[in-house]
């Protein structure tokens, strides 16, 4: 038989007693729980018992209607001293608290998810500031829109404006391009849809009108591209844009219209 060393012999000794202390913390808390389940259990009891009482009073008609009023408004007076109402056993103003607090919480969380998946706003943007409060800032990096917007300059965009009314000629707007809705750039709309644009001479032509653009004058157009352009028809529900630095915009002129679903809402100057 090996021989035990009297250190060995501490430490087994130090582990039973640990083990020991840990059992009788288990029961302690067991008894512990046990005694107040059985309190309130007891409390539970004595509370129905007083209640059947009361009801058996009321109906051998030893109350007198005055005096249960009374009663009723001195046991109402102390629970609202105390700001609790106890019924079975169970806190009720607590609960209803809960239960009211829980229903907020499921409401306004429907309200945000339906804001967001419905989108009513009616704006492209993902971002939770357009879909929710329909309003936000973007940074456009561009200069077509020069010297109106300056080169990566941060806007403020609203869809708001575009939820009961359409957006017309002349508005800046914020949209993803049509074939990379990752991106988003800011011009200025000169033709919507059912109309017709070409520009002659460097003067842009709407349904055979000149367009008054005084905002062309500090960077008036010189390239061949921004002094001519056939007749363009265009459909319904899109929108056909250039920047105010027509030289030096990337726009409908050469990749197409904006559909009213990739608009983002209005910029405001």
């Amino acid at each position: 038989m090996p021989k035990v060393s009297e250190r060995e012999r501490i430490q087994a000794l130090e582990a039973k007693l640990k083990q020991l202390k840990t059992l009788q913390a288990r029961r302690e808390a067991r008894a512990r729980t046990t005694a107040a389940k059985k309190s309130r259990g007891e409390e539970l009891r004595r509370k129905i018992l007083a209640g059947a009482v009361l009801l058996s009073k009321i109906e051998a008609g030893e109350f007198e209607e005055a005096t249960l009023k009374q009663w009723m408004c001195g046991r109402l007076d102390a629970a609202g001293r105390s700001g609790i109402v106890w019924i079975g056993g169970r806190d009720v103003k607590r609960d209803f608290d809960l239960w009211l607090f829980r229903r907020v919480i499921l409401f306004v969380g429907a309200m945000v998810a339906g804001m967001y998946w419905f989108n009513p706003l009616h704006t492209a943007s993902k971002d939770p500031r357009f879909k929710l409060f329909g309003v936000g800032p973007i940074l456009l990096p561009s200069s077509a829109m020069e010297p109106t917007i300056h080169y990566s300059a941060v806007v403020f965009v609203s869809a708001l404006p575009y939820i009961r009314d359409d957006p017309k000629v002349g508005d800046l707007i914020a949209f993803q391009l049509p074939k990379e809705r990752s991106a988003m750039f800011g011009s200025r709309i000169l033709a919507v849809g059912g109309s017709t644009i070409e520009i002659v001479n460097g003067v842009t032509m709407l349904d055979g009108k000149p367009v008054a653009e005084p905002y062309l004058k500090n960077n008036p157009p010189k390239a061949d591209y921004s002094l001519t352009m056939s007749p363009k028809r265009i459909p319904d529900g899109s929108f056909f844009v250039m920047g105010d630095y027509r030289d030096n915009s990337n726009d409908s002129r050469f990749w197409g219209v904006v559909p009213r679903s990739h608009l983002i809402g209005k910029i405001s100057q």
